[in-house]
């Protein structure tokens, strides 16, 4: 089988190369130079970061030669490949289409940038779907819905209209969304589409390469702890006890994905890979308080942090970018993924201060130390 997939030297998209490789299928991977970092030189950090992984994603090195990279980039017309490139991919049957790619920029200043890859790229690969009569599997967000108060709005496996959207990047994904839907109606293409919460290191290592969201946490209070002088009694910050801040190992989203995958029949093409079971914003604050040996109070509200002093206010704005705590505190129904799965997602997850502490680790070896 010939896999084209996009985003996969991002934080998920590469365990879905890992997944897929050890599959034994073939897998073209679109990509591009970043950082000063060639597409090949990329290629060499996805295999050395597969020694890093969950040992369930560990692959034979010998299996990454069915591995083509094209060089491109979905912001660009026909992708922005070279004829040669163009010519590899056009001579390919493609099964299935893996779109796992996202710019996440969050302020309205970067909505042009989300448009372009988020939607028009999504429009360009449904457009190769049908021309090569594929499966198209599209990586979505979990927060879909926009700016619903999740404590007390239950989060369907459906699709939902919605004009409202805290910032431009869940705005793009949306849409994105509406795309596959209405190309998969018209043209009578099969899809799934996989919503993704918060992602965290793995499971069993506790590797990362994601300075996202929950990462945002971590950096700042690496950034505060040799700034919190001892006679500083606490850092408040707003973290709803009642709240439910939906995260997940990438590793264990990714072999959700791959396991719903395998099978063909699928009434409802929506899959919440979500946790049933969603840690307290609360808890995660005061566990990292812990990691961090830093004072950490969380509150309800943010109208009770009055007169902040200097450390509260350096937290707050080195966070202030996605608030993961606070903003993704959503509530899910998974029971689609669930009865493909047949067990909850998180099933296999340990929540532990253990595993926090590995969250902990990756992110200062991988990340930090990179």
């Amino acid at each position: 089988m010939n896999i084209f997939l996009t985003g996969g030297l991002g934080f998920a998209g590469q365990y879905l190369v890992y997944g897929l490789l050890k599959k034994g299928y073939n897998v073209i991977l679109l990509g591009r130079s970043k950082d000063g970092n060639s597409l090949e030189g990329r290629k060499s950090v996805l295999i050395k970061n597969n020694q890093l992984v969950n040992p369930e994603f560990q692959i034979d090195k010998k299996l990454f030669r069915n591995l083509t990279l094209l060089e491109g980039d979905l912001s660009q017309q026909n992708f922005g490949l070279s004829k040669k490139d163009n010519e590899i991919l056009e001579n390919t049957q493609i099964d299935e289409i893996y779109n796992a790619a996202a710019i996440l920029r969050y302020e309205s200043k970067h909505r042009a940038l989300c448009q372009q890859i988020n939607v028009e790229g999504t429009r360009m690969l449904l457009d190769l779907a049908v021309e090569k009569k594929s499966r198209y599997i599209q990586i979505s967000t979990a927060f879909i819905t926009g700016s619903k108060n999740g404590n007390e709005t239950l989060v369907e496996e459906k699709f939902y209209n919605s004009n409202s959207f805290p910032n431009v990047y869940i705005e793009s994904k949306a849409q994105a969304e509406e795309l596959v839907k209405k190309c998969g109606e018209e043209n009578n293409i099969d899809y799934l589409i996989f919503r993704l919460p918060g992602l965290l290191g793995d499971s069993k290592t506790g590797f990362s390469n994601s300075i996202f969201g929950f990462y945002e946490y971590m950096g700042a209070l690496a950034a505060l702890q040799s700034r919190v002088k001892k006679d500083e009694k606490v850092i408040r910050f707003c973290a709803p006890p009642t709240g439910a801040a939906n995260i997940l190992p990438t590793d264990i989203a990714a072999q959700c994905i791959l396991t719903i995958c395998e099978r063909k029949d699928f009434p409802n093409p929506i899959f919440n890979i979500t946790d049933s079971h969603p840690l307290s914003p609360s808890y995660l604050a005061e566990t990292l308080g812990k990691l961090y040996k830093l004072p950490m109070q969380p509150i309800e509200k943010r109208e009770q942090l009055t007169d902040e002093t200097r450390i509260e206010k350096l937290f707050s704005r080195l966070t202030r970018q996605n608030a993961v705590l606070v903003n993704h505190c959503y509530n899910f129904d998974s029971k689609n993924a669930e009865k493909y799965l047949g067990h909850e997602v998180s099933y296999n997850w340990d929540k532990s201060i253990q595993y926090f502490a590995l969250v902990k680790k990756g992110y200062e070896n991988y990340v930090l130390n990179k």
